[in-house]
C-alpha cells in the first residue's frame, strides 16, 4: 500500500467497514506531504481525500463524517483548528466541502477518541510550542548533563543538524513570518549573545 517514503501513521475506519482512513505521511526529497487517504480492505486501489502540510490528525465518525485538525498558516502554525468533511462511505468520494468547526487560539489537538453515536469527540487540547535544547552526553553517551535551552522566542524551532565545524546547530523555523521556513544557524561559541544568521529559504507551504 504505502511507497517507499510512505509512512502511515492513524488508522480508523469508516462507519460500515467498507473503507479504512490513514493519515499519510510522504517524504519526497526535502518536501513532506501530508494527506488522509482511504483504503479498501481487499487491497484496492486507495483514494486521496485531501492533501495538505498542514494536517495534523484525524477520526472517523459513525455518520460518515472525517473529522481532523489542521494547522493555522504561518507564522500561527502552533495553532490547530476542528475541521470536518462527510464521505459518502459506498464510493468514498467526498460530499461538499469541509468545513471549519473551531476557531481556537494557543492550542494543539491530539489523543483522539469519538463517542459510539458520533455525537461527540474527545481528545488533548493545549498549548505546542518547540524549542531547540542543547546538553552534553556522559557516561559512555548514557546520560545527558548541562542541558540548556538554545532558542528562546514564539516560533517553533527545530534542530537539525551542526555545522561540519561542531560550533553551531542548524534549524528551522518559521519566525520570519513568510509562507515558507528559514533554516538558521546559532553559534555555540558565544552565550548567550549569540546572533542569528539565515541560511536559506525552503520551499513556500501551499
Amino acid at each position: 500500500m504505502a511507497g517507499d517514503e510512505d509512512t502511515y501513521n492513524e488508522l480508523a475506519w469508516l462507519s460500515d467497514g467498507r473503507w479504512l482512513a490513514a493519515g499519510r505521511l510522504h517524504l519526497r526529497g526535502f518536501q513532506l506531504d501530508v494527506s488522509i487517504d482511504l483504503i479498501p480492505p481487499d487491497g484496492g486501489r486507495s483514494r486521496t481525500i485531501m492533501s495538505d502540510r498542514l494536517l495534523r490528525s484525524m477520526c472517523t465518525a459513525p455518520n460518515g463524517k472525517i473529522i481532523y485538525a489542521k494547522s493555522e498558516a504561518a507564522p500561527n502554525e502552533s495553532d490547530a483548528n476542528l475541521w470536518e468533511i462527510q464521505i459518502d462511505s459506498r464510493t468514498g468520494e467526498k460530499i461538499g466541502d469541509p468545513k471549519r468547526i473551531t476557531d481556537w487560539a494557543d492550542s494543539n489537538i491530539h489523543g483522539w477518541s469519538m463517542s459510539t453515536d458520533g455525537k461527540r469527540v474527545m481528545f488533548l487540547k493545549g498549548p505546542y510550542g518547540a524549542d531547540a535544547y542543547v546538553g552534553e552526553l556522559t557516561d559512555n553517551g548514557t546520560r545527558l548533563v548541562h542541558e540548556f535551552r538554545l532558542t528562546k522566542d514564539d516560533a517553533d524551532d527545530l534542530p537539525t543538524c551542526w555545522t561540519r565545524d561542531a560550533n553551531a546547530l542548524c534549524f528551522h523555523s518559521y519566525r520570519s513570518g513568510g509562507p515558507g521556513k528559514s533554516i538558521y544557524s546559532r553559534s555555540m561559541e558565544v552565550r548567550p549573545s549569540w546572533s542569528w544568521q539565515a541560511l536559506r529559504i525552503t520551499a513556500a507551504r501551499d
